[in-house]
């Protein structure tokens, strides 16, 4: 799995709680340069 730095990481715990997922998710594909599945799968460990 990817490493995700800490500003990273925050910022998807926080759309998480503010239920923005498709946000959530569309940032870490640009961040980190995956694809939407893979994407999908590390948003989805901090639901």
């Amino acid at each position: 799995m990817e490493t995700l730095n800490k500003e990273l990481e925050a910022k998807i715990i926080a759309l998480v709680k503010e239920n923005k997922i498709v946000e959530a998710i569309s940032l870490v594909q640009k961040v980190l340069q995956l694809g939407l599945k893979a994407s999908k799968d590390i948003v989805d460990k901090y639901r």
